[in-house]
């Protein structure tokens, strides 16, 4: 088996994209995502995403984490491969929309002397637990900590909660609960922890965890989560342009009244190739 990929980042967020429109891509060619993401044995990355034609000659996107399982949203994923179809005349226009597990995602592609610089995409309406109350919290309680959390969804499930340090120390903390979290009954199909600390009214720093793929650099539907948590509290303002600061970079998250999210960062390609399936089994693999 062989696959060509390009690999892109968003935010420091790293994704093989496959070229469905261009390739064939081989038959269950899914049971590699976790070689293809293993770092020292395969390519390295946070995932895999899968680009197809949809309806009408559109555009389309599955989503798979770094474990093989399949995501229903990636923010910094989608806003990759808005540029990558830009670029290869897939679409001549510079707001379309994307098929996704979660609907069509309309994204805007920003250009700068001709060439895509940043992307916004509506990531839709977040959605509290309706199993819980307005501002009523999810105590969670890790290896010495508890933590009161905000179970939200944004595409994807997510348990987010507020703390008062961000530092290299306590994220390390953080991580370690929340890959209990991730796991917890509460979350059958698992969920991504945001650790949220408020710098001012505009400007938040986070920490992440993503089910499937573990501590990663950014996630776009956890800086989504993190802003409308912020916006409920009466922490961030409604209507306007908030920085979430993840160890990748920077993001910018709108959220509406409604609760409707928008999402805008930059996206860079790292490098394309062809992977060739060896049959050499990583240690680290879990295979």
């Amino acid at each position: 088996m062989r696959l060509n990929y390009v690999k892109m980042q968003g935010a420091g967020n790293d994704y093989l994209y496959l070229d469905g429109i261009r390739d064939t891509l081989p038959r269950n060619w899914q049971k590699n995502i976790p070689k293809l993401c293993e770092n020292h044995y395969g390519i390295g990355a946070d995932g895999v995403i899968e680009i197809f034609g949809g309806e009408n000659g559109g555009i389309g996107m599955r989503m798979y984490n770094r474990d093989g399982s399949e995501g229903k949203m990636c923010g910094n994923g989608i806003r990759c491969l808005a540029r990558y179809v830009f670029d290869r005349g897939y679409t001549k226009e510079k707001t379309f929309e994307v098929a996704t597990k979660t609907g069509h995602r309309p994204v805007t592609l920003h250009l700068k002397d001709g060439q895509v610089c940043a992307v916004s995409v509506e990531m839709g309406q977040a959605v509290f637990s309706d199993a819980e109350p307005p501002k009523k919290t999810v105590r969670m309680q890790g290896k010495r900590d508890c933590y009161d959390c905000f179970a939200l969804t944004v595409g994807n499930p997510h348990l987010t909660t507020f703390v008062s340090k961000i530092d290299q120390k306590s994220t390390e903390k953080y991580m370690a609960d929340a890959a209990l979290f991730s796991r917890n009954f509460l979350f059958p199909d698992g969920a991504n922890i945001e650790y949220i600390k408020v710098v001012n009214s505009t400007y938040l720093l986070m920490r992440v965890y993503e089910r499937g793929s573990g501590a990663t650099l950014a996630c776009g539907t956890g800086a989504c989560a993190a802003v409308a948590v912020a916006c409920r509290a009466g922490l961030c303002p409604f209507n306007t342009p908030v920085t979430v600061a993840v160890l990748g970079g920077i993001l910018t998250v709108s959220c509406s009244p409604a609760f409707e999210m928008r999402l805008t960062g930059d996206c860079q390609y790292i490098c394309e190739g062809v992977w060739y399936e060896s049959g050499m089994e990583s240690p680290f693999s879990g295979n």
